[in-house]
């Protein structure tokens, strides 16, 4: 593996979640805040799959889930707030899903579940409301209904 923080700082691993062959986790350098990181289980293939808020903070990747080939997470990119992402674990795959909150509020996508094909989750809408979605693997995504609602 790879000492990502070098010295006697620790990068604090965690949120270790395997997808296909590779371990995703989440961890912090003095560099790049933290992020999500990817390895194969080698230092030459450990590497921080994206910057995405660049800065000593960073955007502080959370609520892992595997799907396929895919990793599904929160993080916040300092312009969104905190909402749905996805990776294939290269910088050009890892790309906010949507902006289910828009603006800088973020919608805190929390409680994943895999279905089938789907991924089901929780997420805050705009008026503060939590409601369940649905990503199935083609991408799609959509509101569920709750009982009682005319329309997602």
């Amino acid at each position: 593996m790879l000492d990502i923080q070098p010295g006697s700082a620790s990068s604090a691993p965690r949120l270790l979640t395997v997808v296909r062959d590779r371990l995703f986790f989440v961890a912090h350098d003095s560099a790049g805040g933290t992020e999500l990181w990817v390895s194969d289980g080698t230092g030459a293939g450990t590497v921080m799959v994206k910057d995405i808020l660049p800065g000593a903070q960073g955007a502080r990747p959370r609520h892992l889930a595997a799907m396929g080939s895919t990793l599904f997470f929160a993080a916040d990119d300092g312009r969104n707030g905190i909402e749905l992402w996805k990776s294939d674990g290269t910088a050009a795959s890892t790309v906010m899903v949507e902006d289910l909150n828009e603006g800088s509020g973020g919608s805190f996508p929390h409680d994943y579940a895999r279905v089938g094909d789907a991924v089901f989750f929780a997420a805050d809408d705009a008026r503060g409301f939590t409601s369940l979605w649905r990503l199935d693997a083609a991408g799609g995504l959509r509101k569920v209904p709750a009982p009682g609602d005319a329309a997602p």
